[in-house]
């Protein structure tokens, strides 16, 4: 590999172009921070060197695309070519139609064209597209490739196609699987409809999915209930990616920033443009003191925020784009996150819209508005990396482990253990099946700390028909948390646990009253107790948390005249 790099490489870097440089499908699949758009800049000019492309595409989200242009192909794209690099928009201007066409002549080395994906969506962008493809001899690249995970979107298609007249093919983010490894179906069929050996996306899915049958509205539909063969899967995609993370590059600098430009939608423009007009009239010959220009800037900013804080103290929200992009890049991360919002109403929206999306346990925010006595709670909650879901099956069922009743029974009398009952799942702990069971189901083994063991329970309750008890005449020793935090690289598995939260959910919405009473051996004193009691949870692992207060709300909200009925006949 001779090649003479602008910008030096670091050695993760250096050994993903060693890896991908000359093959005509590939993958970086490296966490954000790690430099990946170095790696297929580089690769890029690799294969312009060897004669082998004079023509790049490049697809990215809207929010990223511009950076492409204006950052990281000018900084390392090598001295030695001469590119010309043209911007998509969506403009029609004769000015910007002549900018395209320039990508047509000759006097350059490389011609570039940077593209949002959205514009692959419309006619226009899609034809153009085509057209510089089949003019030149190119590399198509997609950026953050998850914006084509949805094999029946229309960009997804048009992108597909698009790829199969490149010579070479990239695709490019830090988090593959966002919501399911099926995610990476059309990402990989995008490279090559080959590499995966499946013709289309319902094969792939009965390879590595169990699926399940559910009543929506009287019609039967298929969902995915867990998965299967996922070491398989991971071992047919080596082949053609290079995954990093920044826990593996000791190399990088301690903090890496990347800038994400945000168009102001058509109201927010029209806003600015009246509040900049105002302001200046009104500083216009004015002898303007320093609060009064401050907070003309502040009103500005907190337009381009998506708001706008009037003199009595309401809010006008103002449309915008910045939440989508939000949602967008979290998708990208992996771990926790801390979000830094500079206006009281931005904490408040963006606490409501990641709520809407994660669930409320895995949202908290922290600002003036927090209660004093809860910012310590808050603090020590996000620090404790096992905090959320810890012991996954106690959170399922106040009534399901025998080693945490034994631990942490405050709330109940020792009449529960005297007793054998149905429950929703059990924890691995102490859990019995039998061997045929088993075999024909296994555990989810993609879960890396907790989970598996309850997505086996619900598996054999729904895909199996068959029931989970509590027994209470066997007895076992349980070595408490005797492997968490010992072993390499156990991390949480928070999209597993998210999907697996829905999924219970949806479990527990396709219940009548009387099955979730019946379910969860509901004494109608205890209930009452509960309804009107503010449930606390300790360590993250009192029976009393976040699942049996979403399993409450339900029969509250779904059935209130039963309940008030409920309450009136108490013994």
């Amino acid at each position: 590999m001779n090649y003479k790099f602008k910008t030096k490489p670091y050695a993760h870097q250096l050994s993903a172009l060693e890896k991908s440089w000359d093959k005509d499908e590939y993958a970086y699949f490296m966490e954000m921070g790690t430099g990946k758009s170095k790696v297929l800049v580089d690769n890029m000019a690799m294969l312009y060197d060897k004669g082998k492309i004079n023509g790049a595409v490049i697809v990215a989200p809207k929010g990223v695309y511009n950076n492409w242009f204006t950052q990281e192909i000018p900084i390392h794209l090598s001295s030695h070519i001469k590119p010309k690099m043209v911007l998509w928009t969506a403009s029609t201007s004769k000015a910007k139609d002549k900018e395209y066409q320039s990508l047509f002549e000759t006097g350059y080395d490389l011609h570039i064209l940077i593209m949002n994906v959205e514009a692959l969506s419309t006619k226009k962008g899609l034809d153009f597209a085509a057209k510089f493809l089949r003019s030149h001899t190119t590399m198509l690249a997609v950026d953050e490739s998850t914006t084509i995970k949805n094999p029946t979107a229309k960009r997804t298609k048009s992108i597909l196609q698009l790829g199969k007249q490149a010579e070479y093919r990239r695709i490019l983010t830090g988090s593959p699987v966002t919501k399911s490894p099926l995610d990476l179906y059309t990402q990989c069929n995008f490279l090559n409809e080959f590499l995966l050996g499946f013709d289309s996306f319902y094969a792939f899915r009965n390879r590595y999915a169990h699926m399940i049958e559910r009543n929506f509205g009287g019609r039967r539909v298929q969902l995915v209930g867990s998965y299967k063969r996922l070491d398989e899967l991971a071992d047919n995609i080596k082949a053609f990616s290079y995954r990093v993370l920044k826990e593996d590059c000791l190399d990088l600098p301690d903090k890496i920033y990347t800038k994400r430009e945000i168009e102001l939608t058509e109201e927010q423009s029209k806003a600015y443009a009246t509040m900049k007009s105002a302001a200046l009239a009104l500083l216009k010959g004015k002898m303007a003191t320093a609060p009064h220009v401050l907070t003309q800037m502040m009103r500005l900013h907190q337009i381009t925020c998506g708001h706008l804080k009037n003199d009595d103290g309401t809010i006008t929200k103002i449309k915008n784009n910045r939440m989508k992009e939000l949602l967008s890049l979290l998708e990208e991360v992996e771990g926790k996150v801390i979000i830094w919002a500079n206006y009281r109403y931005d904490i408040q929206s963006i606490t409501k819209a990641l709520e809407t999306k994660y669930g409320k346990e895995y949202v908290a925010s922290f600002y003036g508005d927090t209660p004093v006595d809860k910012r310590d709670q808050i603090i020590s909650d996000f620090q404790d990396k096992e905090n959320n879901l810890t012991h996954a099956g106690v959170n399922f069922n106040f009534l399901n482990s025998a080693y945490h009743f034994l631990e942490n029974l405050t709330l109940f009398n020792n009449w529960f253990l005297n007793k054998s009952f149905i429950i929703t799942a059990s924890t691995g702990a102490l859990m019995i099946t039998k061997k045929e069971i088993f075999k024909e189901l296994s555990f989810n083994e993609h879960y890396e700390v907790c989970g598996e063991d309850i997505e086996l329970c619900l598996d054999i309750n729904q895909l199996l028909r068959k029931e989970i008890w509590y027994c209470n005449n066997f007895k076992g020793i349980h070595e408490a948390e005797s492997t968490r935090k010992k072993v390499p690289n156990q991390r949480k598995n928070n999209l597993d646990k998210i999907r697996l939260k829905r999924r219970y959910k949806l479990f527990l919405n396709d219940l009548s009253v009387k099955q979730l009473i019946d379910l969860y051996n509901f004494d109608k004193k205890i209930l009452f107790f509960i309804l009107r009691s503010k449930i606390k949870t300790y360590k993250g692992r009192i029976h009393t948390d976040h699942w049996l207060i979403l399993l409450i709300n339900m029969i509250k909200i779904k059935f209130k005249i039963y309940l008030k009925v409920f309450k009136s006949n108490l013994i």
